[in-house]
Formats: C-alpha cells, sequence, structure tokens
C-alpha cells in the first residue's frame, strides 16, 4: 500500500486520466516515473553527510543544471557507488543496498526492471539484454531509455501506448511499493513564531519529528522545507512543497546566474529556483590560511603543528592572560573561546598557544581546523575545511601521530583517538578545534570529546556559538580601546591612511565598532577606497559631575510622559523603535498620553536621538551613553520604577539592536516581538486577544505586521482564527505596498480560503492575483488552472454569476499574453471559455495550441470533447 505521499497524490491523478484515454493514461504514467526518479535522486543525495569535499554539494549543483533525466541517473550511480558513496550516512546503507545489490528472478528489482525492458522491446528499442542478475539502480537507466525513445523525442502509436501501460504501470509500482528510501521518516517542517515547527508527516514513519512541535523543537535551528531522518534530520535540497503538502516541485533545468526552472508533475505549476546558491565552483576549494601544518614539528618545547601567529595581530592583554592560565592549570579539561565572526578568536589562540607551546606544560599541541570562510581585508572567501567530523578529526589524528599499530587489522582511527583523548601517548596533549560551529554536529561532537578526555590532556575550542555546556567559557568581545588603537595605527600605516585619520574620528572609529578588529579593518579599507575620512558618530560618557551639569535642570522641566519615555529608554540602552515605545504605551495599564509629542521633547532637550532607517523611513530612539548613565541614576529613586521595569520587560520583546543595526530597519525587531507573542500564547501564558490593540496599532503603522498577524492566527488553526488570519491579510492588502508583494499574499489569502473551504473566498483572491501588474505568466496560467480545477469539481454549486466574474478576466488576461505560453497554457485558457460557454473561441485556441504541441494530451482530449477535427 503506497503511503508516500508526493506518490499517492500523483497516483490519484493517474486514475483520473485511466479512464480518459491510453495515450493520456501512458503520459501520467511517465510523469510518475520521472517525478519518482528526481524524489529517489533528491533523497539519495541527502543522504552524502557533509565532508572536506562538498560532494553533495557536487551533486546538488549537477541536478540544478541537469537539462535530461540522463544526468539524474548519473548522480544516483555516483552516489551510490562513486566517490560520494564513501560520505553517505550509515543509516543510508540499507537503501543504498537496495539498489546496488544484483539479485536474481523474483525480486522486485529483477522483476520490475524485466517490465520496462518488455516496453522497450514492444516501443521496437534496443537495449543490451538483461543478465541472470540485476540491481535496481538499473530501473532508472531503463526508465529513461523508454522516457526518451515515447515521451522525449518519440511518438509511438496509441496502440504500442495501450500495450505497454499496464506493464509499466505494473513495473513502477514495484518500485514505489518496494523502495527503502521512502519509507524512511520524511516531513515537511515550517518553524513557527513561537519556535515550534508544524510538521506535515509524509509517509507513516514520522515518529522521529514528534518531537519538533514540542518546546524540544525550540533547541533545533532547521529552516523550512523538506526534511528525511538519516542519523538526524537532512533536509532534501531542490524539492520544494509547503506545510499543507498541495504540490512538489523538482528541478527541470533552465538553468542560468540568476534562477532555474523547478516543476511539479502534480500540476504542472512552475517555481523559480534560486540560482545563486549553486553559483560556486565544484573544483577543490584552497585551504585556509589558519590550516595546521602538514607534520608535527617542534614549536618551542612541544611538538605542533601550530599555524603560525597571524601577521599583524594585536596583542590583548586581559584575554591572553586569562586563556593562559586557563590551559596551563590542572582544572578546566575543555576551554571554549567564543565569540562574534571575525572577533579575533582564532588569532588570540595562536598567540596564546605559541606561548604555551614555550612552556612545555604539553608534549604535543595538536590543531584542527574546520573553517570554511576567511575573513580577509578584502572580504569573506570560501576555503575547504581540515575536519569535519568525528572521523575526520581521528584521520587527522592518525595521519600526524603516526602509530605503529595502523598496520594491524584491528586498528580503527576512531578507538585510537579516544584513547588518545584519555591517555596521550606522548604525554600531556593539547587538541584545538578551531571553528567548532562549522563541524557536522557540534553538539554531538562536543558530548563524545567531552566522554573521552581526561587530564593533564585538554581541549581548546573557539566558537561563535556555544550550545553545550560542561566547558569553560571565555567570552571574546571587543577589542579595549588601547588594543584598537594599536590596531588603527597598523593598519592604517600599511593603507597609508594615517594622515587622514584625526583624534576625534580614532575614537568614533572604536565606539561604532565596538572595538570589532574586523570591522575596523573593513572601515579603514573603505577609507582608503574614498580617500577621505567616513563620519562616524557616537557620544562618549563623561564623569557624574559633567553629566548633572549637563542633564539635570532640563530633565526637571520635562512633561511626566517624556521622563517616563526616558527612564524606559535608559533602563534598556538599545536602538529602539519609534513605533515600539508607541504600542508598548498604548496599552491598557497607561492613561493616554501624546507620545508623539513627549518624544519630539526628548529630541529637542537633547536626552534621545531620533535615526530615520533608509530601508524603510521608520523613526528609532537611541539614548546616547551619557544621557542613559544619567537616566539610571534618576530611574534608582524615581517613584515610576516598578512601570518602567514592566514596559521595558515588553519593549524587550521586540529585541536588543545597535546603531549599526537601525540600516535593517524595524522588519527584524516586530518580527522578534510576534515570535514573543507566540511563545507566550503557544504556552498557555497569554492569548492574543490581550495583545491584539498592541498588534493592531504596531500593524496600522507597519503594514508587514499584518502578514505576521495573520502567520500567528494561522498557527493556532482553530476556523475562527483562520477567519481572522484571512481578515488581517485583507488589511494589508488595503495599503500600499509592491506588485510582488501582492503577488505572495494573494496567492497566501487563496491558500488560507482553501483551508477554509471557502471556494468564493479563493476563486476572488485568484482573480485579484492575476491582476496584479507584471504578474509572471505561470502565476496566470497556474491561476487558471486551480479554477478549473475547482469548477470541474464544483460547478453546479457555483453561482454563475460568479464563474462570469472568475473566467471572464482570467481569459482576458491570458489571452492577452497567451504568445508566453505553451500548449498547456491554451488547454487551461480553452477550458475556461468552455465555462463561458464560448466554444468557438475554445476551438481556436486549442488549434493554435496544437500547432505547437501537436501531441499535446490535454489539447487532444479537449479536442475529443468537442468532436473538433484535429
Amino acid at each position: 500500500m503506497t503511503t508516500f505521499l508526493p506518490f499517492v497524490k500523483m497516483w490519484d491523478r493517474i486514475e483520473i486520466t485511466r479512464s480518459d484515454s491510453d495515450v493520456a493514461f501512458f503520459h501520467e504514467l511517465m510523469y510518475m516515473g520521472e517525478l519518482m526518479t528526481k524524489i529517489v535522486t533528491l533523497g539519495l543525495v541527502a543522504g552524502i553527510a557533509d565532508d572536506r569535499d562538498r560532494h553533495r554539494y557536487r551533486e546538488l549543483h549537477r541536478l540544478a543544471r541537469a537539462d535530461g533525466l540522463g544526468d539524474w541517473v548519473e548522480v544516483i550511480n555516483d552516489t551510490l557507488t562513486g566517490t560520494a558513496a564513501q560520505t553517505l550516512y550509515k543509516s543510508t546503507h540499507e537503501s543504498q543496498r537496495d539498489l546496488t545489490m544484483r539479485v536474481g528472478k523474483g525480486t522486485w528489482q529483477f522483476d520490475s526492471v524485466t517490465l520496462l525492458e518488455k516496453c522497450l522491446k514492444e516501443v521496437d528499442v534496443a537495449f543490451d539484454d538483461q543478465t541472470a542478475k540485476v540491481d535496481g539502480r538499473k530501473w532508472f537507466a531503463r526508465f529513461v531509455l523508454l522516457r526518451n525513445k515515447t515521451r522525449g523525442h518519440g511518438a509511438p502509436p496509441s496502440g504500442v501506448l495501450a500495450t505497454i501501460g499496464p506493464w509499466l504501470e505494473e513495473s513502477i509500482r514495484l518500485v514505489e511499493k518496494n523502495s527503502q528510501l521512502t519509507r524512511r521518516p520524511w516531513a515537511y517542517l515550517r518553524r513557527s513564531l513561537s519556535g515550534k515547527y508544524r510538521v506535515t508527516k509524509w509517509n507513516d514513519n514520522g515518529a522521529e519529528f514528534d518531537p519538533l512541535k514540542t518546546t524540544v523543537g525550540r533547541q533545533k535551528s532547521l529552516s523550512d522545507g523538506v526534511y528525511v531522518f538519516f542519523d538526524d534530520f537532512t533536509k532534501v535540497e531542490l524539492l520544494e512543497s509547503d506545510i499543507d503538502a498541495l504540490d512538489f516541485f523538482v528541478p527541470n533545468g533552465g538553468f542560468n546566474d540568476r534562477k532555474f526552472e523547478m516543476i511539479s508533475y502534480l500540476t504542472g505549476n512552475k517555481l523559480e529556483g534560486d540560482a545563486s546558491l549553486y553559483l560556486a565552483p565544484t573544483t577543490p576549494l584552497p585551504q585556509s590560511e589558519t590550516q595546521g601544518a602538514g607534520i608535527l614539528e617542534l614549536q618551542g618545547k612541544s611538538f605542533g603543528n601550530l599555524p603560525p601567529v597571524m601577521k599583524g595581530y594585536i596583542h590583548r592583554q586581559v584575554l591572553e592572560s586569562t586563556l593562559k592560565d586557563m590551559l596551563l592549570d590542572d582544572r578546566h579539561p575543555v576551554i571554549t573561546l567564543i565569540g562574534r565572526g571575525g572577533i579575533g578568536k582564532t588569532s588570540l589562540a595562536l598567540s596564546v598557544l605559541h606561548d604555551v607551546a614555550n612552556n612545555g606544560r604539553f608534549s604535543a599541541i595538536l590543531w584542527f581546523s574546520a573553517r570554511d570562510i576567511d575573513l580577509l581585508p578584502q572580504g569573506p572567501k570560501l576555503v575547504a575545511p581540515q575536519v569535519l567530523s568525528t572521523p575526520d578529526i581521528a584521520n587527522e589524528l592518525v595521519r600526524l601521530l603516526d602509530p605503529k599499530d595502523t598496520i594491524e587489522k584491528e586498528f580503527k582511527p576512531i578507538n585510537y583517538l579516544a584513547e588518545e583523548l584519555g591517555n596521550g601517548s606522548l604525554g600531556a596533549q593539547l587538541y584545538v578545534f578551531d571553528n567548532f560551529e562549522t563541524v557536522r554536529n557540534p553538539i554531538e561532537l562536543f558530548s563524545w570529546i567531552d566522554t573521552y578526555i581526561r587530564l593533564p590532556n585538554k581541549i581548546l575550542i573557539t566558537t561563535r556559538f556555544r550550545d553545550f555546556k560542561a566547558d569553560y567559557p571565555v567570552e571574546v568581545s571587543g577589542m579595549t580601546e588601547q588594543e584598537s588603537e594599536a590596531l588603527i595605527d597598523l593598519a592604517s600605516s600599511e593603507l597609508e591612511i594615517k594622515h587622514l585619520l584625526t583624534r576625534a574620528y580614532r575614537h568614533e572609529l572604536y565606539d561604532e565598532s565596538d572595538g570589532h578588529p574586523y570591522v575596523i579593518k573593513i572601515l579603514l579599507g573603505e577609507v582608503a577606497k574614498a580617500g577621505r575620512l567616513v563620519k562616524v558618530e557616537r557620544i562618549v560618557a563623561v564623569n557624574e559631575d559633567i553629566l548633572n551639569a549637563m542633564f539635570e535642570r532640563t530633565y526637571n522641566g520635562l512633561s511626566p510622559a517624556a521622563k517616563l519615555i526616558f527612564l524606559i529608554l535608559s533602563n534598556w540602552r538599545s536602538a529602539v523603535p519609534q513605533i515600539a515605545v508607541e504600542a508598548v504605551l498604548i496599552t491598557p495599564s497607561h492613561d493616554r498620553m501624546d507620545i508623539g509629542s513627549a518624544i519630539d521633547e526628548l529630541r529637542r532637550s537633547s536626552f534621545i536621538d531620533v535615526v530615520r532607517s533608509q530601508s524603510d523611513k521608520q523613526s528609532f530612539l537611541t539614548t546616547p551613553l551619557a544621557a542613559s548613565v544619567f537616566g539610571k541614576k534618576k530611574l534608582a529613586v524615581s517613584p515610576m520604577k516598578g512601570t518602567v521595569e514592566m514596559d521595558t520587560q515588553l519593549l524587550q520583546a521586540f529585541g536588543a539592536a545597535q546603531q549599526s543595526e537601525i540600516k535593517q530597519g524595524i522588519a527584524p525587531r516586530v518580527e522578534k516581538l510576534f515570535r514573543y507573542i507566540a511563545n507566550q500564547t503557544s504556552s498557555g501564558k497569554a492569548t492574543i486577544a490581550e495583545y491584539l490593540p498592541m498588534l493592531q496599532f504596531i500593524a496600522g503603522k507597519y503594514p508587514p505586521a499584518w502578514l505576521l498577524l495573520a502567520s500567528l492566527y494561522e498557527e493556532s488553526g482553530t476556523p475562527n482564527d483562520l477567519e481572522c488570519a484571512i481578515d488581517a491579510l485583507r488589511h494589508y492588502l488595503e495599503t500600499p505596498h509592491s506588485t510582488e508583494e501582492s503577488q505572495l499574499v494573494w496567492k497566501r489569502l487563496a491558500s488560507l480560503c482553501r483551508r477554509r473551504l471557502d471556494v468564493s473566498g479563493e476563486l476572488n483572491a485568484l482573480v485579484e492575483l492575476c491582476r496584479v501588474p507584471g504578474v509572471p505568466f505561470e502565476k496566470l496560467s497556474d491561476a487558471a488552472n486551480r479554477v478549473n480545477a475547482i469548477f470541474s469539481r464544483e460547478e453546479s454549486e457555483i453561482d454563475p454569476e460568479l464563474k462570469q466574474y472568475v473566467c471572464r478576466p482570467l481569459v482576458e488576461l491570458m489571452e492577452a499574453r497567451i504568445s508566453e505560453g505553451d500548449a498547456n497554457d491554451y488547454s487551461r485558457v480553452a477550458w475556461l471559455c468552455m465555462r463561458l460557454h464560448e466554444e468557438s473561441r475554445a476551438k481556436n485556441l486549442i488549434k493554435l495550441g496544437l500547432s505547437l504541441d501537436p501531441y499535446n494530451t490535454h489539447l487532444r482530449n479537449l479536442a475529443s470533447k468537442l468532436q473538433l477535427d484535429i
């Protein structure tokens, strides 16, 4: 019994055409075979684990560009038996054996291939005779041969297709029924605003996905998409669907530097794939500038493979002292350097490690790099990681230490690594894992090495993220001002711009960058490019006496509303959207106040700065450091302290932002708020109604918030909440927005109406989608296809006036642009004309469509229905 959802829906479509004609039935079976070939290929490729040679990316790179089904079969072969096969997940091996093991008569592999060869003989196609045993992957090669000689480049008589149709169906069902790959857990995942996941299972074996629906899901960070469970949740790239499993899209050629085509064999609809994801070369990447040396050599008093200290490194005395002490003590077996990308973790580690090597505390210092991007002055560059997994690390350790036991049959690198972590053969050993966040499974790898490490051996990790415990974290933040000055001196001298830098500019440069060394280098690089100073604005805090002199008198003259807002902003020093402050203060717990006037009062008094984002023109409020320090002093003794604390807590739901992030606009802050509210409502701590006045206020000022409100309601899923979601989308459509957004929202509205079984609403949304200026012709055609589907099912129940309202504009819009379409598009317009009882118009369209594709199944079926002589 078929349970794999894409195949179930495809068989439903096939059953509809079974009674139409033998030709139509055969072609639908071919579509099924093509879909099955592509999904099996993509599932196998998803089973390739991340590795240094990027085997999975190479296969995806090829599939995105594939213009023929033969390329897909070659990827199947390479994945199963080529170099990529060595990197398959362990749990993929069952599917691998299923398709590579040679078996004889009576097995599904042999019988399914035999049936295909029977079809090939009937259409007079030559092929190598089958041997006594075959493997399962041969079915795909035989199917491509049949496809190319029938639907692809041939036109066998209908009698022949009628004969081979049942054989082809039996062959496909054998493969589908017995496929180990599609029996694995498959599901579509979409992460909700609360952090949990909505899960649409594609078969009956999806128990592994159930925890994602609970709070456990918040611990995972999985992008929306199709997943198959191998050793872990693995995204199936190049396979698109949706949470309602309404359609399934796979690549269909047409690759250029911007896009490629994705097609649905279920509906005939098309999507554009993002080609930018597959533009990187597949050739080997250069190694990182911080990759370890190829051999162990004496470095100071220790053997090691450390890269050299980074050129131009500026010493960071406090951090270096802290890290060195941690490395040399007899505690803390695992130490983690954590900090933002480019903050200097690797440079700091290398400087300290070379110093530690001179101490002689460790007999060997072993460096393993997982770095996949080098942050260079000219920008980020892709590099090849040295290690990505526990086996990679074990093999590299064996290569470096070259133990004698490697010649023994029982020797296993993984076991050797475990033994060395516990009791180093060279004495005390320090293992360094650089860029730990890019290894295949950081949490799992950390747990493994933490299990086996024993003092006096130690581990040092550098990472941007720390999702594990049981280590000693050392946070690497921005440089001190003195350290930044030293870096500015060095970098500006190399760039020959030192003469341009004023003392004031140096200071502002430090404040603006927050002492981030890579940012400082990039900013200085921009100065070198411009040949002049780039304006950087920040206010420096001064001592308390000056604070009082600057602000005390003015503060006393502020209105109560202005004081309240000032204390809130001082209590949480962040770049805060003005709309967020207004939304918090319109809640029922506050009296009415003129918030806009109070903010303007603070601006004029220099207590706050108002900065407009260039991306969306929204205003952000920032409190200069000096004013903020003064405000916190006042808050400590203010009678409004309790109110301020509660308001601050709600304001923090928008998320913190630096002034440099203002350019991103208000969108990230509003999205953060909705995630917070989603968490509150999903956990039962609050209801949407409690926040509704605030959310509606925000949406009134920032229309995209209507879309987030719709998502919030949609996640609840009750009929009433779905109606509220629809209402929110309609509110958004009442506001000015881009044509691209109009297309997306009308399509989303149609989908929600479909879920609500609101036929009229769905039809109206589809018509409005088609009326959007510049709508791609493919979307016009998809809408027509959906409208035809609705009418074919419920035509007798639909009001004739509604039918005219829907079909008439669709016909006019599609006919005006029919030159952009193919034969299928002509068939869809013709059907609409028939629903308008305009048979002559439909006949003309059928003739024009058949002139493009004389063998188009849909047009020929229509012609037969209208008794049109073709």
